[in-house]
């Protein structure tokens, strides 16, 4: 018994890997056919990311999403954004909804596009909870609704100046 356990746990990582050399080959060598196959199928891997954390990265490679950055028909990969993100930037800011045009129109995206940072903006319903714990090659997801998000710097260190000089007060 242990010993058939074992066989399809081994037969069950094979095909797993197999299928994402698949898949990453598929994007690499035809964008369009992949971009089809993640429009019906991109949910699955998300969740793939919660459920095979052993797997991770190779699954958020394989994941696309629109962005800030990018026509509203086109997408971006994680690695696409890491590559393209400020010095000093710490964190992936992401936007969650459910319709990309208005959440474009956003108000919450104006300080971000003002500083000209990329959000991801996600569409499906699992990937607030997904993504708000996932960290992608060091770097954190942060949803641009939730908590305080800083992005200027000099301010940040001049509002801590301020503090210090006039606490006594």
């Amino acid at each position: 018994m242990l010993q058939n356990n074992r066989q399809t746990e081994i037969i069950k990582n094979n095909v797993t890997k197999k299928i994402l050399e698949s898949l990453a080959e598929m994007k690499m060598n035809d964008e369009e056919k992949y971009r089809s196959f993640f429009k019906e199928f991109g949910k699955i891997l998300k969740e793939g990311l919660h459920y095979d954390f052993s797997r991770k990265e190779l699954i958020a490679d394989l994941l696309l999403f629109h962005s800030t950055k990018e026509e509203k028909e086109r997408f971006r990969t994680l690695q696409d954004y890491v590559t393209s993100m400020k010095a000093d930037q710490e964190e992936i800011y992401y936007l969650t909804g459910n319709s990309l045009e208005e959440l474009l129109k956003s108000p919450y995206l104006e300080m971000f596009n003002e500083k000209d940072y990329e959000v991801l903006i996600m569409l499906d319903e699992i990937d607030d909870f997904i993504f708000g714990t996932f960290e992608y090659k060091g770097k954190k997801f942060k949803s641009i609704l939730k908590g305080e998000i800083s992005i200027d710097k000099q301010k940040q260190e001049d509002e801590r100046e301020s503090k210090k000089k006039f606490e006594n007060f």
